[in-house]
């Protein structure tokens, strides 16, 4: 696997990350706890891969 493909991979980790979560933000009630966890959840993944995505990228730029 090239490394542009390990970007894109995880470009879409990420991208159905969001859409997991977007599809939680109806159901959310901020006044509540309940949920809440979940939702905390979802977003350090989304943390996660982003951290991934960005070390991918550096790995992979060439910067003198």
């Amino acid at each position: 696997m090239s490394s542009l493909d390990a970007v894109r991979r995880q470009i879409a980790v990420l991208r159905e990350e969001i859409l997991e979560l977007e599809s939680h933000l109806s159901d959310w009630d901020s006044g509540s706890t309940s949920g809440g966890r979940e939702l905390r959840s979802i977003a350090g993944r989304i943390i996660l891969s982003s951290k991934r995505l960005e070390a991918l990228v550096k790995e992979n730029t060439y910067a003198p």
